[in-house]
This record gives structure tokens, sequence and C-alpha cells, in this order.
């Protein structure tokens, strides 16, 4: 394969290969970021750190919902933690539903998809890179950056996984404890 030799083009090659290494995306997904002007700066993005294995995480429950805590890893500057409630009914290709305020974390914009359910119309979405560091895990998955006061998120969310996000696990539910519920997700290896 031949090193682009030009300036941007190189740098859009780079970022290809540094968004690739973190995960996949799709061939069609790289090729609309191409002479997009995003150049791979940040360390986060130039290589994916490995981090010590744990089997689970758990997180307690809300008196009426689960909800987790996502790093969200923006091309600029240090990461993001966001608390996520758990909704496995949300389904489809995108894995979690951000406010407008995270528009800064979209690493590569794709076109708007309808939606149904409980936000209905075109939607924004885009790319955004997430790990969950206890577990060694770390995505790309497609978000929805939108106006979410029409959820009714608990106070202190800022968003929704759905189950495609769950997927990215190998276990993942609700336990009752000693102290109270709990959510947790695992890699799989326990």
């Amino acid at each position: 394969m031949r090193r682009p030799s030009s300036g941007p083009a190189r740098k859009a090659a780079r970022f290809q290969r540094a968004i690739r290494s973190i995960n996949p995306i799709p061939r069609a997904a790289l090729a609309s970021l191409a002479g997009s002007g995003l150049t791979c700066d940040a360390p986060s993005v130039r290589k994916a750190r490995r981090c010590p294995s744990r089997a689970n995480i758990n997180y307690r429950s809300l008196d009426d919902a689960e909800a987790i805590e996502v790093e969200f890893l923006p091309l600029q500057g240090s990461g993001r933690v966001l608390k996520l409630l758990v909704d496995s009914g949300f389904a489809g290709k995108s894995s979690v539903i951000l406010g407008n305020d995270a528009h800064d974390l979209v690493r590569a914009e794709i076109p708007p998809a309808q939606a149904t359910g409980a936000l209905q119309g075109a939607q924004d979405r885009g790319w955004v890179a997430c790990r969950i560091p206890d577990l060694n895990s770390q995505f790309t998955l497609i978000a929805i950056i939108t106006d979410t006061s029409s959820l009714s998120l608990p106070p202190g969310v800022q968003g929704m996984a759905g189950l495609s996000f769950l997927r990215q696990f190998g276990r993942w539910g609700a336990e009752r404890k000693m102290d109270g519920w709990q959510f947790f997700l695992s890699d799989g290896k326990d």
C-alpha cells in the first residue's frame, strides 16, 4: 500500500489507522472521513492503551433504573465521564444517546437517521470513542446527539446506553447484593 505524500492526506490516513486500532469502523464510514480535516493529535487516539483487566464492574442501581459510567474520548483534550441510563429496549445501529452538549465528543459525523420510540424524527449521529478502563474495554460506536429533555432522564444522568452498546460485553445484567441492587458489566472472562 502506497503512503500518501501530501500533508492533509497523510493526516487523514494516520487518523484512519488510529481509529481502526481502537475499534474497526466500516470502510464506507472511513471514506467519509477523508479530507475532513480531522487529525490524530490526541495521545488517546494514537494508540489504544491496555489497562489491567477486571472480570466485572458493578454500578449501584438508581431507585428506579440502572445507570453506568462511561468515559468518552474526544479527539482533543482529556476524556469525559458520563452517566448513562441503561435501556435494553433501545435497539438499532446507534449504541448511545448523548445530549447536544456532547458534540465535541463526535469524531466523525454520519448521516442523520429516522428514530421511532422515545425519540422521533431525523436524529444527528456521529462516531464516538468510549471506554470502561476497569474492563480493558474501548469501543468506537454510533451515537445519537440530540436534545435529551424529552427522555425524562433521572437527575445526574446525561444520556442512554442501548442494546448494541450492551452487546459489546460478554455478560451484563442486574443482581441483588446485600446492600441493594447493582448493575454489572462483564468482559466474559470470569
